[in-house]
C-alpha cells in the first residue's frame, strides 16, 4: 500500500492512509452492553450487525466483542424467558 498524503489549508502535509474511525466499534460495544440490561431482542442483533460493520472496517477487537456480547444477550433472553413466564 502506498503512502497517500494531502495538503491541508495551512500548507501542512497530512497522511490520509487509513486510521479507521473507531466510533462504529465503540457504538456497537456500547449497544451490546446495553442489550444485557434492556431490550435484548432489539439491541442484541443491532449490536451484532454493527459489530460486523466494525469488523469489516478494520476495528476487529471492538467488532468481535460487540458480536459476541450481542449474541450472548439475545440467546440468554431466548433461553431464560420461558422460565419466567
Amino acid at each position: 500500500m502506498e503512502n497517500k498524503t494531502t495538503r491541508t489549508g495551512n500548507n501542512k502535509i497530512m497522511d490520509v492512509t487509513a486510521v479507521p474511525n473507531k466510533a462504529i466499534g465503540w457504538t456497537a460495544l456500547f449497544t451490546a452492553l446495553a442489550s444485557l440490561i434492556v431490550w435484548p431482542v432489539i439491541l442484541g442483533p443491532a449490536a451484532a450487525i454493527m459489530g460486523v460493520f466494525a469488523y469489516t472496517r478494520g476495528i476487529r477487537f471492538l467488532g468481535i466483542g460487540a458480536i459476541v456480547i450481542g449474541l450472548i444477550s439475545l440467546i440468554a433472553y431466548i433461553v431464560l424467558v420461558p422460565f419466567y413466564t
